[in-house]
This record gives C-alpha cells, sequence and structure tokens, in this order.
C-alpha cells in the first residue's frame, strides 16, 4: 500500500472517480465538508492532501460570499490546520476559469499567463490559489491544478446537456462550426494528479486532453460511441445570430473557442494522458448506456 493521502470532495464527480481507481493504491482517508475547519481534525501520519471539496461553478445566482465561503476561506482554514500538523504536500483543484472567459487574440492560455477571473466562482478558486502560494515552503508544498471542463461516466452540466442533444434523432446544425475548447477525461485528470502525487512537484499546473475538440467534433464522438450517424448540418447564420441575441451564454458555449496549452505540464512531469478524448467520450457512453 502507498502513501497516506487525505481526500476531500470523495462524493463528486471528479472523487468518487479517484476513490474507485487508486483504493489500492493509497491509504486513502475522506474527510467530508463539516470537519475540515475542525482545529481537532486528526492529520497525524498524513503526507498528502488532495483538495477536490468546492463549491463549483453553477449557472444561475449563487450569492458570491457562498463561493468565497467554501472555495477561499475553507481552504485557507484547512491548508494553514495541515501545515501546522506537519502534511508535506497539499494538491488544490483550481479552475481555468481564473484566467478568464476567452482567449486574447485566439492564443491558448497556459500555466504562466495572466489570471483575470470575471466571475465570483472564478475569483474565488484564484484567492484560494494565492493563499496556498502565501504558505507554501520547503516543508509544505503546494501543487494547483487548473481544470477545464471535465468529463466521464456520471458527469452533469453543459456536457450532460451536449450527451442529451447528441441522443436526440433529429440532425444538429453544427457542422462548419469551427470553434474549439479544451476540456480533460476524467481519468486523465486522477492520471496526472496521481503524477503529482508521485513526484511531488509544486508549482501550477494544467490538466487538458491532447486535442481541443470543437462543438461538431463532441457531437460526432457521441453519436460515434452510441453506433448512431452524426446526422450534421450546417446552420444558417442567422440562426446562430439569434441564438446570440437570445441566449448569448447558450451561443458561447456552443460555438465559442476557450483553448488551454499544457505542454509545460507535461515536459515538468514527463506526463502523458493515458487516453485520447475519443476512448474518452466513448467510455463516458459505455458507462452511460450501462
Amino acid at each position: 500500500m502507498g502513501k497516506n493521502i487525505v481526500l476531500t470532495g470523495s462524493g463528486g464527480f471528479v472523487g468518487s472517480r479517484f476513490v474507485r481507481l487508486n483504493t489500492n493504491k493509497y491509504q486513502i482517508k475522506t474527510i467530508p465538508w463539516q470537519q475540515l475547519t475542525e482545529s481537532s481534525l486528526d492529520l497525524s501520519d498524513v503526507e498528502t492532501i488532495v483538495h477536490l471539496a468546492a463549491l463549483n461553478h453553477r449557472m444561475g445566482k449563487v450569492p458570491a460570499q457562498d463561493y468565497m465561503k467554501s472555495n477561499f476561506e475553507l481552504t485557507k482554514i484547512f491548508a494553514n490546520h495541515a501545515k501546522s500538523n506537519g502534511v508535506e504536500h497539499f494538491i488544490y483543484l483550481s479552475t481555468v476559469k481564473v484566467y478568464g472567459e476567452k482567449n486574447i487574440d485566439g492564443r491558448a492560455f497556459t500555466e504562466a499567463d495572466t489570471c483575470n477571473p470575471v466571475d465570483a466562482y472564478g475569483k474565488s478558486k484564484l484567492d484560494a490559489e494565492n493563499a496556498l502560494r502565501s504558505i507554501e515552503s520547503d516543508s509544505f508544498k503546494v501543487s494547483i491544478i487548473r481544470c477545464p471542463l471535465v468529463y466521464g461516466h456520471g458527469v452533469k452540466g453543459n456536457m450532460k446537456r451536449l450527451i442529451k442533444l447528441a441522443r436526440s434523432p433529429f440532425p444538429l446544425g453544427f457542422k462548419g462550426i469551427s470553434n474549439k475548447r479544451t476540456m480533460v477525461f476524467v481519468d486523465n485528470l486522477i492520471a496526472l494528479i496521481d503524477k503529482i502525487v508521485e513526484h511531488r512537484e509544486s508549482g501550477v499546473f494544467l490538466a487538458a486532453d491532447d486535442h481541443s475538440i470543437s462543438t461538431a467534433e463532441a457531437i460526432h464522438m457521441l453519436r460515434t460511441a452510441m453506433n448512431k450517424k452524426s446526422n450534421l448540418f450546417e446552420a444558417p447564420g442567422f440562426v446562430v445570430n439569434m441564438i446570440g441575441m437570445l441566449a448569448p451564454g447558450l451561443r458561447t458555449r456552443l460555438f465559442g473557442s476557450l483553448i488551454f496549452d499544457n505542454t509545460v505540464t507535461k515536459k515538468q512531469l514527463n506526463f502523458q494522458n493515458p487516453y485520447s478524448s475519443q476512448e474518452g467520450f466513448g467510455s463516458m457512453i459505455l458507462g452511460e448506456i450501462n
């Protein structure tokens, strides 16, 4: 049995998958939300903390103070307690939303780019990153993983809606849409976390599949995994413009681009994703079917 690891967020999408894949690899102790700020929390003999627990981004109105309390304040208290109890390595799952909502001049964001979050969620995660970096030392290493959309079996949110769209029997008007979005298959993300645990490497890292994909490519891979034809057509420009006027957020998610380049992460850790996007999409749909 390997390292002693404390995992938060074990009931979430990524956390539950981490436990399933690593039960025989690490000695994993899970801690629920309500115990993270307890001063009596026993972290003796813990080498590494993987902090996944968070109030994740939600469509609609979530008060900014809720994000700050859950993502910044809780993380700061927990990390300080961990450091004072001799924990050597703190791995924090952050978000690419710390960069903002769109690329500058079409250039992919990298690990070194300036952060400019535009919403309360992104700001709360960046504040947590900064708090962690401020207490980092030779005896308390901090690793920050910035994540784009994570997909896999059991996913919710935008990808769940895209799967529902792909399941429909109707032709879809995404042909010719040349947008690009960076995502990460959950098993690739967990492989990256494992690599960081192994190397005990500090710094900022980006999780990403090897190739960014368009909405049309995503629908094609989903329908292929469902043994269906892509059945895509090119929507007239006025339809796309109408979507933009009536639902600008939807237009951005369906037709906008947001890309990231994690070449530095892969080189620094000598890391390669174990799965392609096509394999990830296939696994996701297989899980949905079964």
